[in-house]
């Protein structure tokens, strides 16, 4: 090592690394918030879909009852009941995929506060190993 008059280089090197590892933690606690928020924010996005996808269930489930009764029925409501099953059948996939998103949301809303609470964990504890070198 070479010294100088402001001190030893490897002391002066041990300091800029340590106030980078305090910088780099800061930085962490800084996005937790904003990540806890993401999460939180993109959590009420999917009970607001579920309940969509139930509604979206529920109004299919009636115009094929509908559907059924015209059906039933002489002349030309026979007609409409037959539009109106096509048209529950070809829209029930639109729910079906709705239903998948909703799933692969949760799942990656679940893999994302998981990650989140192991970064604060980890931060946690090596802001407090740090401290003890202080």
């Amino acid at each position: 090592m070479i010294e100088t008059r402001d001190g030893d280089v490897a002391t002066r090197e041990a300091f800029k690394l340590a106030e980078l590892f305090k910088e780099m933690v800061d930085g962490h606690k800084d996005r937790v918030p904003l990540l806890d928020h993401f999460a939180k924010s993109w959590r009420k996005l999917q009970i607001q879909m579920k309940s969509l996808e139930e509604s979206f269930s529920d109004c299919f489930d009636i115009l094929q009852k509908i559907a059924d009764c015209a059906s039933a029925t002489s002349g030309s409501s026979t007609d409409i009941g037959t539009c109106l099953s096509k048209i529950v059948i070809r829209h029930r996939d639109v729910g079906i995929k709705l239903g998948e998103w909703i799933r692969e949301l949760g799942g990656g809303l679940e893999h994302i506060q998981i990650e989140t609470n192991k970064c604060k964990t980890g931060v946690t504890q090596l802001d407090k190993a740090h401290g003890k070198l202080d």
